[in-house]
């Protein structure tokens, strides 16, 4: 074989082998970080009845197409799944009410929410984001550690409202989670991160389903009922290598996901 022809056959091979996504090579302490307060139920309202009827649920419902995609997926370099999870909440209704793609801080959520740290977790802070409001993240960037919250940010979106889905005590139904996500937009869920999980990579159905402890949270834009029994799409903040550019199709029910799911809706 002519060495032009050889050199090309190995750099195509190279080219062509998998790559394992940035979070199969990090501790899961990294990936992860969701801490329950202990009142944790008690901080929002239950939703169990919704405008969207179950006879109307589409069998296949994504945000990501009515919204023209939403915002880029990130990466988080520490223990802050929740304030990652929060600030995806909030950018994602932005950007399908108000066509608008913005980047919000996520160090914010971090050093002024009072919901968790950077090196030991924490916990959904809507509420933050319902008092408060969001700065950008140019305004306070995102350096993956506990630092002092910055004063003089301004916010430039806010939530009115947020709640949990379902009935305290229970997990809430498929069908209460879509309706959820249909009547507010992507909502905010927790779930069990494992092994394979983290080396997660391409288009195709997750299998590596598991029953530990739920750690992260990360945030559900749709689902399809027509793939591999029913399966949600779950956007992480493990990179856009993960999964397949960010997201990942979890089937109903794998690895506890959405055993704690939250909406939101923007204030105008």
């Amino acid at each position: 074989m002519p060495r032009v022809l050889l050199l090309c056959f190995f750099l195509c091979a190279f080219a062509e082998a998998e790559v394992p996504p940035w979070a199969a090579s990090q501790p899961i302490d990294s990936l992860t970080g969701l801490v329950l307060p202990p009142d944790w139920a008690k901080r929002a309202g239950w939703t169990t009845s919704f405008q969207v009827d179950e006879k109307d649920l589409p069998q296949f419902f994504d945000w990501r197409f009515y919204a023209h995609s939403l915002t880029p997926v990130k990466r988080q370099r520490a223990g802050d799944c929740w304030a990652q999870g929060t600030v995806g909440v909030l950018e994602s209704l932005v950007k399908i009410e108000l066509a608008t793609e913005t980047d919000l801080s996520v160090q914010e959520v971090i050093s002024c929410s009072g919901e968790g740290t950077a090196a030991f977790g924490g916990y959904f802070a809507h509420e933050y984001h319902v008092a408060k409001g969001a700065a950008t993240t140019i305004d306070f960037p995102y350096v993956a550690r506990d630092v002092g919250c910055k004063t003089g940010l301004r916010p430039v979106y806010r939530l009115a409202r947020w709640g949990f889905v379902g009935k305290e005590g229970t997990a809430p139904t498929v069908v209460q989670m879509k309706q959820a996500l249909m009547e507010h937009g992507p909502i905010g869920v927790t779930i069990f991160a494992n092994a394979a999980l983290q080396n997660f990579q391409g288009d195709g159905v997750f299998r590596g389903c598991g029953k530990g402890q739920t750690n992260p949270i990360e945030v559900i834009v749709g689902w399809d009922d027509n793939e591999a029994g029913g399966v949600w799409f779950v956007r992480n903040s493990w990179g856009k290598d993960h999964g397949e550019d960010g997201y990942a199709k979890i089937p109903y029910g794998c690895s506890r996901v959405g055993e704690i799911s939250t909406w939101a809706d923007l204030r105008f």
